[in-house]
């Protein structure tokens, strides 16, 4: 079996979503599921007088203990982490849609809404 880094399946996953399917007799990944546990809400509202640059969250993951994903907004890649560890993103107002990989072909998304 094949297995794509995060960067390329998410590409072929937009581009052309049939590129990347598992052989029907393929047993589904073992493991814990991956989840998006940061942030924690659907809204989230920015500091009244500070800043927009100077605010970030934590996208945390929960998944295998020290696995690594990879952490897509709106489409576009942010940087791998370990389950273990935050990535830091600065938010902008508007309406987001979070995505986190991990190498195994598991992922999570959740939409997010910044004020």
């Amino acid at each position: 079996m094949l297995i794509l880094p995060a960067r390329t399946r998410h590409y072929l996953s937009s581009a052309a979503p049939q590129a990347v399917t598992l052989a029907p007799d393929c047993s589904p990944v073992a493991g814990r599921p991956l989840a998006i546990i940061s942030p924690s809400l659907s809204t989230l509202v920015l500091i009244p007088g500070m800043n927009a640059e100077q605010q970030e969250i934590p996208l945390r993951a929960r998944g295998d203990e020290g696995l690594e994903v990879s952490w897509f907004i709106d489409g576009k890649f942010l940087g791998s982490r370990k389950t273990t560890e935050p990535l830091w993103w600065r938010p902008q107002t508007g309406d987001h849609k979070i995505l986190v990989l991990d190498a195994t072909g598991r992922q999570a998304s959740k939409r997010l809404l910044v004020r």
